[in-house]
């Protein structure tokens, strides 16, 4: 399909409808996926191929001309594509809150999420003479209690106030630039959303309406003048390891990663226990991604086994919505985006606190190994 039966208006309208449906697109996406023929010879150029055919100079134009050298009036559509595609660029570029998720998907039309859910803390010890079950015989019958909660969708965004007059004269390349700056901000507000989560449980509901209790697991430390250490670590890792819950990424405050960081078990591989065989040799794995995350709380380190932690279910992918951008005078872009984040198993993830004795404050009754009498 040829440009010039593209519409501008039914192109930006096809993105909307997409990102409604939970997708996280730009324009450039769109048009290299579906409309490579525009440019036949480099698809991914099929973006700045289709702003030609309206007049458009993207290296060029500064921010006026879309409202006042063309007499397209769907030209300023066009500009808001550009608006949305800077702002996903900047989150694409520098997304590491992606690589926490052990499963992305979307639910455009839900009000609510239904995930089903374990609880494993009634389970019965096996019994060693009983691991295989004669023909004709019956399992013993366990307490295992399954269910299935619901959790709602929440809208992340900001409010932009960039009126026309402040960038007429900006390039809009220049102005892309600045709006990927712009997406860390937002960036930094969805992460903090994650770690909530991680903390204090993603406040699903169960069929009658009780929030299902899903806090993560505080356990002290050796020795408390000691803070956290790798020998903390390691008893948390092996706990998880042990529950099928293999440890993989570890957050915590500037401070508490500073220290953790300068350990000689993370800073001198040849020193200690390495971590790369221990995950390639063994069924004990130790985190080796690390965040910063000031809500961890000052001299704590939460560990988390990434495939079954957290899923993200994206209702609306992000969206910009400008006022008076038709009349050429841009006062406010709101940018925004709806989904929900739910845990897998609660004891995908635990928190080591530097100020509490381990003898006091162990493992919690359903972290404990049933393991066969």
């Amino acid at each position: 399909m040829a440009f010039e039966q593209l519409k501008i208006q039914d192109l930006v309208s096809r993105m909307n409808t997409l990102r409604e449906q939970g997708e996280q697109v730009t324009l450039r996406q769109y048009l290299a996926k579906h409309h490579a023929d525009i440019n036949r010879a480099e698809p991914d150029r099929a973006f700045e191929t289709y702003l030609r055919g309206h007049g458009v100079d993207y290296d060029n134009w500064i921010v006026s001309q879309f409202f006042t050298v063309s007499t397209d009036t769907k030209l300023p559509y066009l500009f808001s594509e550009l608006l949305v595609q800077a702002l996903i660029k900047g989150m694409d570029d520098f997304n590491y809150v992606e690589n926490l998720f052990a499963v992305k998907t979307t639910a455009p039309n839900a009000a609510a999420v239904i995930q089903p859910y374990i609880d494993y803390t009634g389970m019965k010890k096996m019994v060693k003479s009983d691991k295989a079950v004669s023909p004709g015989s019956e399992f013993d019958k366990d307490s295992l209690a399954v269910g299935d909660k619901r959790a709602y969708f929440k809208k992340f965004g900001k409010a932009l106030d960039i009126t026309y007059e402040s960038i007429k004269l900006c390039k809009i390349k220049l102005l892309s630039a600045f709006l990927k700056g712009t997406a860390m901000v937002i960036l930094a507000d969805y992460f903090d959303y994650i770690v909530d989560v991680l903390i204090n449980g993603d406040k699903a509901q169960d069929k009658d309406g009780n929030t299902i209790t899903d806090t993560a697991a505080v356990i002290g430390v050796e020795n408390t003048s000691n803070g956290v250490t790798f020998r903390d670590i390691l008893r948390a890792a092996i706990r998880m390891s042990r529950k099928g819950r293999p440890t993989t990424d570890m957050l915590g405050d500037e401070a508490e990663m500073l220290d953790i960081l300068n350990l000689d078990e993370y800073k001198k591989r040849e020193q200690g226990a390495p971590q790369e065989s221990l995950r390639l040799n063994g069924n004990i794995t130790t985190p080796n991604n690390a965040y910063v995350a000031d809500d961890v709380g000052t001299g704590k380190l939460l560990l988390l086994s990434k495939a079954f932690c957290l899923v993200r279910i994206m209702q609306q992918g992000l969206m910009v919505e400008t006022q008076k951008i038709i009349t050429k005078q841009i006062e406010t872009a709101v940018v925004s985006v709806i989904l929900s984040i739910m845990t897998l198993f609660r004891d995908s993830r635990i928190i080591i606190d530097g100020s509490q004795e381990f003898s006091s404050q162990g493992f919690p009754a359903w972290m404990a190994i049933n393991k066969p009498k």
